[in-house]
């Protein structure tokens, strides 16, 4: 997944984990500012994608960063669409 390297006050990420079922998770602008500089980027010409891996671990979900920065648990941003509002 990626999103343009812009500013984002939110970032809203959705995981189909199958046909069924989507996964929503909510990361606030403090998050988004503490992990975009650390996210993985991917260039094509002149545009820039910040890419998202999201793994699932016996203990939830986890955002992988890349080589020399320890992963983030993204579990409490699960369904927190109320940060939205």
């Amino acid at each position: 997944m990626g999103l343009p390297d812009q500013h984002f006050d939110f970032v809203v990420l959705l995981c189909q984990i199958d046909p069924a079922r989507t996964l929503d998770f909510v990361f606030p602008a403090t998050f988004v500012s503490e992990i975009w500089h650390s996210l993985s980027r991917q260039y094509q010409g002149n545009e820039c994608q910040v890419k998202f891996d999201v793994r699932r671990r016996p203990n939830g979900y986890e955002l992988t960063m890349p080589k020399g920065h320890p992963s983030k648990q993204i579990r409490p941003f699960l369904g927190q669409t109320e940060l939205l509002m």
